[in-house]
Order: structure tokens, then sequence, then C-alpha cells
């Protein structure tokens, strides 16, 4: 796997010679070996970002986001902090600052930058769910899931290798809801907003790893299914939900590609397909944005959902979202 290594390097390097040069007058003396790179620096709500420092081993770094520290971490060729920003994040500005120092030579680096959160409007979904599902709208029970999801991603470690980019996790399968959008039930009976991106499957369709992990949670809750939840370091995790079956255990390292489950209908679901979240600090943010920070990254094709009748749920085809 030493070639994707290499690969999450030379994209690095890509993506510092698209930030430019560092502002002079916002600079200190910048020393041969060390360069920064601050992505995205305009999000929307939803949207996470990340710190790449690219130096030698040690370096001394301080990186503030409006003055809260960001924990910079090595990974192998240079040093990763994430950052994010929730579905319901207000317009706002922030400071972000990243001064760097290597002991060995001396050499020192300052970087500033403005961190804006743009305003956005996500679309507005209204969604029927028939009486077989109906219980699983109660309020209390879908945060009290929410609340379990936040506690098995809390924990930002450093990982034993890092990906990049990430993987789609439905290997040819096509957009049919995107993250963010604003959704009712059943007439108002839950309001809340798609944590995930959903892709249209089969029952049975591989999914596979986006990125090299550790699994933190095999579970079946009551909305999302049959739910696997990948550890992959710096404060991201992913989430596979609505499987039909999974093939992986707690604790469980997997690589990259590497098929964890299969696709289903499990949970508050209207027909077979892949939920699937990326939650960058414990913030539920959208994927797809998050890898078109890759240059070059083609996003999938976005189809409608098949709609699915009450008396359809147990066919083997279908991707309609209850999630």
């Amino acid at each position: 796997m030493k070639h994707l290594r290499n690969l999450f390097f030379a994209v690095m390097v890509t993506l510092i010679g698209m930030v430019g040069a560092v502002d002079p007058a916002r600079a200190g003396p910048i020393g041969t070996g060390l360069s920064v790179s601050i992505l995205p620096t305009e999000l929307v709500p939803g949207q996470a970002g990340f710190v790449f420092v690219l130096g030698d081993y040690p370096l001394e770094i301080d990186a503030r986001l409006d003055g809260v520290p960001l924990e910079m971490m090595w990974a192998g060729k240079g040093y990763v902090a994430t950052f994010s920003f929730d579905r319901y994040h207000e317009p706002a500005e922030y400071t972000l600052i990243v001064t760097v120092r290597n002991p060995l030579t001396g050499e020192r680096l300052t970087r500033e930058e403005t961190i804006r959160v743009i305003d956005y409007s996500y679309p507005l979904e209204d969604i029927i769910i028939g009486p077989y599902l109906s219980s699983l709208l109660d309020q209390a029970l879908n945060e009290e899931e929410n609340a379990l999801i936040r506690s098995l991603t809390e924990e930002i470690s450093r990982p034993g290798r890092w990906d990049w980019p990430f993987y789609l996790p439905a290997p040819g399968g096509a957009v049919t809801s995107n993250y963010g959008a604003s959704r009712i039930y059943n007439n108002g009976a839950l309001r809340t907003y798609h944590t995930g991106t959903d892709y249209r499957r089969y029952v049975g369709d591989p999914v596979v790893a986006a990125a090299f992990g550790q699994v933190v949670a095999v579970e079946t809750f009551h909305v999302r299914g049959i739910t696997i939840v990948l550890n992959h370091g710096y404060g991201v995790y992913s989430l596979y939900a609505h499987l039909s079956e999974s093939l992986v255990q707690p604790g469980q390292v997997v690589h990259q590609g590497e098929i964890i489950g299969r696709a289903g209908s499990t949970g508050r679901s209207l027909g077979p397909h892949l939920h699937y979240e990326l939650i960058v600090k414990g913030v539920q943010v959208d994927s797809l944005r998050w890898m078109t920070l890759v240059p070059g990254f083609e996003p999938p094709p976005m189809v409608e959902p098949i709609p699915q009748e009450e008396s359809d749920q147990t066919e083997e085809t279908g991707d309609a979202s209850g999630d």
C-alpha cells in the first residue's frame, strides 16, 4: 500500500501549490523545508477542512482557529489537523494562525488565513413514512441514537496510516440524496436534516471502506439499521448504514477499498440503499465536499430515488431514503 501513501503526499504537495505563496506581510522567515496548506478557506455549513504542515520530524507547531488550539498530528512526512462546522452554523469569519518552528534548524514559518463560513440554503424534502415504520419518527428515539453516534466518534486518535484521497463507499453507485437537506416526515411528525449521502444500491451489493481505519462499532440501530463505524484518525470517522449484513467486527483494522458489508434496507429505510456519513471532529459533514478537496475529483452522478410503495419493502431493488 506504499503507493497510496505516496499518492497522499503527492496530492498534498499539489494542494500546497494551489494555495500559493505565503503573503510576506503575514509571514515570518520561510525555511526551505517548511510549508503550510489550509483548505478550504471558504466553507458552507456542514463542511470540513484541514491544515497540512509539510516538513521534517519533529516540528514545533501552534495552530489556532480564533484562539482555539487545533491538534496537529504527525502523518509520515508532515502534520495534519482537521476542523469542521456543523449543518446549522451561521455565516461567520474566523482567523486561523499556524506557527511552525524546526527546532533542529531554527527555521520558522507563520501562516495567517481568514476562514469564512458563508450563507447557504439546503433544499427541503417532504418524506412520508408508512405505519410500519412510523414509530421510528419518535423525537426522543432519534436524539438518543444521534447521541450514541456522537459518543462513538468523539476520540481524536493517531492512525497507523492515513489514506488520502478517500474512496467512494459504493463503487459505481449513483447518489440519490445529498447531505444536508432539511427533512419533514409525515407532515411534521419529525423535523431533522439528512446527515449523510445516499447511494443507489441493491440488496447484497458490496460496501467498501473509504479509507484505512479501525472498526469502532457494528451496531443495529433503530433508524440507521445495521451500521458500521470506522475511525480513520485525526478526528475523522465514516459511517455505513442500512446494511443487510456486516463483514467486520469491532476492533478490526480494515484497508481502503476492502469490502466491509453488504447494502440493504434495515432500519428506517424505504428501499435498499447505502446511507454514508462522514464525521469530522464530532460533526456530520458533507462527504462529497470533503472529497472535492482533491484536484480532479469527479463526483458520482445524481439521480432521483425510485419511489417505494409500502407493499414493496421486501423487494431487493429500489433506493428511496427514509433515514
